[in-house]
């Protein structure tokens, strides 16, 4: 695969990929757009409608790879005709036959030449014998009863994607497939799956904790810095515009964990031993970001995620842990001093 899927940061990569942006401007990730039919001329009327609609919204035709320019379907080559035999019926058309007799040749010559009814249409065979045989072929797919052209576009980074997506997914018979646009509806996926996994883990634990303690809010009050945490961390991952990966679950899930140990430590100790509590839990929770917070150095992209969650989720849920639960405590647990 590709190491920048990985989010590899390697100055030799960066390099590499700079040079090749500079010799080819259309240099970046490829998409694959599908135009489909019933037909090979139904699915080339779409793939033509396709080239048509990439060039007029600002990809240039070194991004596009596609048959449309030699092999255009049917309709568009009678549409093409017809436009040239219009002009050649007029003052053009005229001059042109004076030119061809001021060159020496014959007026049924030029007649036959002219004679527009008589050009054979351009279909994949006329192309089997020639050196744009295999691209024919390799753009050109049927399966099932259904007819597929391929076209390809250096559609670069996610925003030129989701621009193609919009300008595709409106003609009928087509779609968008990309590996980084898979991957963005993947994570997608995952991401809602990760919101829904906390949610039913915090109604758990504010089940559970409401039970033991008798008092749903001393259950809610428990919660509180891992509900702090998380949700910076979420702030942050959307200000940076980061997707939720499976390793993001995993220090989601650790930030919930110790984000719920420090509400029960700092709300079940008396006055007297508050501040010694609260030392504890400062001293584990920058050993925990000691420990998972040098991950965020890393070069690989999951991991320096994994070490920033961690980082900014423990250190939120610290803070709410002594900020937060001591100021809402009752007044009767702040006054009580041990004996």
């Amino acid at each position: 695969g590709d190491p920048r899927d990985l989010g590899y940061r390697d100055g030799e990569l960066e390099k590499r990929s700079r040079t090749l942006q500079s010799l080819f401007p259309g240099f970046a990730e490829q998409a694959l757009v599908i135009a489909s039919g019933g037909s090979y001329e139904q699915a080339l009327q779409a793939n033509d409608a396709v080239y048509g609609a990439l060039l007029a919204n600002g990809f240039h035709r070194t991004e596009v790879v596609s048959i449309s320019p030699f092999l255009p379907s049917l309709k568009s080559q009678r549409r093409a005709l017809a436009a040239v035999q219009q002009a050649m019926g007029g003052e053009r058309g005229r001059r042109t036959k004076e030119l061809f007799a001021q060159a020496g040749f014959k007026p049924g010559y030029v007649a036959r030449v002219m004679d527009l009814t008589q050009v054979a249409p351009i279909l994949p065979a006329t192309y089997a014998a020639t050196s744009l045989g295999e691209m024919v072929d390799d753009a050109l797919k049927a399966e099932g009863g259904e007819f597929f052209v391929l076209t390809r576009v250096h559609a670069g980074a996610d925003k030129a994607v989701a621009r193609l997506v919009d300008l595709v997914t409106p003609i009928a018979g087509c779609r968008v497939v990309s590996e980084r646009l898979e991957t963005q509806q993947v994570l997608s996926v995952l991401g809602r799956e990760i919101i829904w996994m906390l949610g039913v883990w915090i109604g758990a634990a504010v089940v559970f904790l409401t039970l033991s303690t008798r008092s749903l809010w001393c259950g809610l009050r428990s919660t509180l810095p891992a509900l702090f945490g998380v949700s910076l961390v979420i702030f942050l991952f959307a200000l940076l515009e980061r997707p939720l990966t499976p390793v993001a679950s995993a220090g989601m899930t650790l930030v919930m964990g110790l984000g719920i140990d420090y509400g029960i430590f700092m709300q079940s100790q008396r006055a007297g031993v508050l501040s010694r509590t609260a030392a504890a839990v400062v001293a584990s929770a920058l050993t925990t970001v000691a420990g998972f917070g040098v991950l965020a150095l890393s070069r690989v992209q999951g991991m320096a995620d994994l070490g920033l969650i961690i980082l900014v989720g423990v250190l939120g849920a610290l803070v709410a842990a002594l900020c937060l639960v001591p100021a809402l405590l009752p007044k009767s647990v702040l006054e009580e001093r041990v004996p």
